[in-house]
């Protein structure tokens, strides 16, 4: 319990910090900490300089470390940013993209068979959820894990419930989102991290990859509808939505196939996005590790 504390005292010193600085300040701050990170502090710098190797074997050194060191920077930006969420108004989350040209997500939001929103760990996911809940005018429910600290858990809890989404935990919940689905609710899955080592494996950067396949399995047996959705990161600091519709027609009969071809034309978006903008990744996860 001590240790819980302590470290959420910290925790909540740095959110206390970023209220105090703003938002805009806050972003650059976030730049500036994760480059002394990156060369004082490489907190998995091993696995992201692997991952990159990986994923772009024709760069060179030099620009795999240059990526490295800009992901780091970006990755730094985004945590900075999210944690001045609870302080922010529906207007500052607004005034970081243009949306008006996203209506056609809010039509398929407001679809009766339900929606389910595939993101990655890109950009800033977590802003992303806020900014696409304000967007199509009701709750967006996020799937997550809970945090084993139960003071940060709650903290993150009530940052992505600040405008209105909710959150459902995986596990038993689960039951929940199929419910949600069914009355035409919108849900938002970031399904991009390691799946378990039995996984279906799919192309992704040309390596064999385990995505979890659970909540396309979800997606197949609910015939919700399904769009593939990113925030990327602009050089000042707003936002531009990148999405996609997924076309149902290409499912067949079978529930396990249709969940992989989902999980294989998810991977391909990620992929595209992250060929533009590969330091707005997030490289730390070893998504190769089998």
């Amino acid at each position: 319990m001590f240790k819980e504390k302590l470290q959420f005292f910290f925790f909540n010193f740095f959110s206390f910090l970023i209220k105090l600085l703003g938002f805009k300040f806050s972003t650059r701050l976030g730049k500036l900490i994760g480059t002394f990170v990156y060369y004082f502090i490489p907190i998995r710098k091993s696995v992201v300089l692997k991952n990159l190797s990986i994923a772009f074997p024709n760069k060179s050194i030099n620009e795999i470390t240059l990526i490295a060191k800009k992901n780091y920077q970006n990755i730094f930006i985004t945590f900075f940013e999210f944690m001045y969420a609870p302080f922010s108004s529906k207007e500052e989350i607004q005034s970081l993209g243009n949306y008006q040209s996203l209506n056609e997500i809010k039509l398929i939001s407001e679809k009766e068979n339900g929606t389910i929103f595939f993101t990655g760990h890109f950009g800033n996911w977590e802003l992303g959820a806020i900014a696409l809940g304000i967007l199509i005018d009701k709750p967006l429910y996020v799937l997550a894990k809970k945090q084993s600290n139960n003071f940060i858990n709650n903290w993150l809890t009530k940052a992505r419930e600040v405008h209105g989404n909710k959150m459902i935990w995986l596990g038993p919940s689960i039951r929940h989102l199929i419910e949600i689905l069914g009355k035409g609710g919108s849900v938002g899955i970031v399904a991009d991290q390691r799946g378990p080592i039995d996984s279906p494996r799919i192309n992704f950067f040309n390596r064999k990859t385990a995505f979890p396949i659970g909540s396309a399995t979800i997606a197949v047996k609910t015939n919700c509808n399904i769009v593939f959705l990113v925030f990327v990161r602009k050089p000042d600091f707003n936002y531009e939505c990148v999405y996609e519709i997924f076309d149902k027609s290409i499912f067949k009969d079978d529930v396990q196939n249709n969940a992989i071809l989902l999980n294989q034309s998810y991977a391909r978006f990620l992929e595209n996005v992250i060929n533009k903008y590969p330091e707005q990744y997030f490289w730390m996860h070893n998504l190769w590790k089998y």
